[in-house]
């Protein structure tokens, strides 16, 4: 969809500028294989992805993540003002605790 992209370029602008440390790519790339090796080359930590795209599916997503462990990855949706974040974050837990504080967490 052609807002998804519209809305990714202003959205990459801006984390370019707050964070000049952090690596955005936004991509166009239709296959997993694909994006991950963008994500490579350009040593990137966030990938932002339209919510239109095949790339932006579950199981795309989690194939990301599992290969590129401190990738953030935002799904952008223009149509509704949604931005979905996602990543992937390991925790050693001691107990059912942490689990329940982690679960009730806002």
């Amino acid at each position: 969809m052609k807002n998804d992209s519209l809305m990714k370029r202003a959205l990459a602008g801006v984390l370019q500028v707050a964070g000049d440390q952090l690596n955005v790519c936004v991509s166009e790339a239709d296959k997993v294989s694909e994006l991950s090796a963008e994500i490579i080359r350009l040593d990137a930590g966030v990938v932002l992805l339209g919510e239109s795209m095949p790339l932006a599916e579950d199981t795309a997503v989690m194939q990301l993540l599992a290969t590129h462990a401190r990738l953030r990855v935002i799904v952008v949706s223009e149509q509704s003002n949604w931005l979905h974040i996602f990543c992937k974050e390991d925790r050693l837990l001691a107990g059912l605790p942490e689990l329940l504080n982690i679960i009730c967490a806002d």
